[in-house]
């Protein structure tokens, strides 16, 4: 995973590439399941507003990535800390984009 002041960006094992761009995130998910832990079972998922893509946990940079979204207005840590902790079927809504001039000004001066 790459981590730039631009984007997101992640090459998957059959050479396809996914991104996302800092200003086209609209939202973060952690999605969970019980198949842990003999297969994966916590995913990342990054929203845009007409694309996205998930990441399971684990993944190369999982904790840089970390670091840069939890620099977003409005990030939920407290939810973070429960999906991560989740062995069941859920979806947690961990930060969502607003129509707010102050959080697109944060997220555009970001390192």
């Amino acid at each position: 995973m790459e981590i730039t002041d631009f984007q997101v960006r992640s090459i998957r094992p059959d050479g396809t590439i996914e991104d996302i761009s800092w200003d086209e995130l609209a939202g973060f998910d952690i999605e969970t399941n019980s198949l842990g832990p003999f297969a994966p079972d916590v995913f990342w998922v990054l929203h845009g507003d007409e694309r996205g893509y998930i990441i399971p946990q684990g993944a190369k940079g999982d904790g840089a990535l970390l670091e840069r979204l939890q620099q977003l207005p409005g990030f939920d840590n407290e939810k973070f800390i429960d999906a991560m902790a989740s062995t069941s079927e859920a979806t947690f809504e961990i930060w969502r984009k607003t129509n707010n001039t102050e959080q697109d000004a944060a997220l555009k001066d970001q390192p």
